[in-house]
């Protein structure tokens, strides 16, 4: 896949309703519309960002950094909460709390984990957004990304 993160354009936002992705059930910061997103246009899949837990967030949680995300992928929203865990040198670690796999796609588990990894890497950190708004310099190349799932 081919993914970048990019700017979400109103030509975009007119393929397709953004409103399906909905509030995970503990994160209690209003969703807004997403402005970016981790996309490869030509395969229809994307990665967006939905926000972090909110302060009920145990410490350990926070250090973890619990962040929800929602992957478009075969006309599906799979939904996801994931652990961040940042290493010394450019390295983070990748852990899935749950992942929203629909029943009708759990033969292929394998296949969207491998697409969610491919987004993941493409999105980095922060999905880069400082750079897409701001013109700031690009994220630094992490050296290495793993997953625990």
């Amino acid at each position: 896949m081919n993914f970048i993160n990019d700017l979400i354009t109103d030509e975009d936002r007119k393929r397709f309703d953004f409103s399906v992705f909905k509030r995970a059930p503990d994160f209690v910061y209003k969703l807004s519309e997403p402005t970016i997103w981790t996309v490869d246009r030509e395969a229809g899949v994307f990665l967006i960002w939905l926000g972090n837990q909110g302060p009920q967030a145990d410490d350990e949680d926070r250090r973890k950094g619990v962040t929800y995300y929602s992957l478009w992928w075969n006309e599906c929203n799979i939904e996801c909460k994931l652990w961040r865990f940042d290493h010394a040198q450019n390295s983070i670690t990748w852990k899935q709390d749950w992942i929203s796999i629909p029943e009708k796609y759990l033969d292929r588990k394998q296949e969207v984990w491998g697409v969610l990894q491919e987004a993941l890497i493409a999105y980095q950190l922060n999905g880069n957004s400082s750079f897409l708004f701001f013109g700031d310099p690009p994220v630094p190349e992490l050296s290495e990304i793993k997953f625990d799932f």
